[in-house]
């Protein structure tokens, strides 16, 4: 694992390979909208509506009283919105900081 502040990743999943956040955290999980994942991933399945917005809505009010210092909203395939050498400078970061780049 990289060295990676303790971030809370809420990852938003259709059918995307999601194996990919185990490189940076075990403190994850995964919001599951497609096709179950092996077992041993973090998992809450929902119904497949909305875009990652609302996986994020979800997330926050089913947590609110008790959110995590820092949080990570990402789609399981971030890397089509910020390249990963990117993704992997700005995801140190502690404040709001959007997951993009744009070469």
């Amino acid at each position: 694992m990289n060295n990676m502040p303790d971030h809370f990743f809420v990852v938003s999943r259709y059918n995307e390979d999601s194996s990919w956040i185990r490189d940076y955290t075990e403190n994850y999980l995964i919001i599951n909208k497609g096709e179950p994942l092996p077992k041993g991933f973090k998992t809450k399945r929902l119904p497949n509506v909305g875009g990652n917005q609302f996986d994020i809505a979800w997330f926050i009010c089913k947590n609110y009283k008790k959110l995590p210092e820092t949080m990570v909203f990402v789609q399981a395939f971030p890397w089509d919105h910020c390249n990963q050498e990117r993704f992997d400078q700005l995801i140190k970061n502690t404040e709001f900081t959007p997951l993009e780049s744009y070469e």
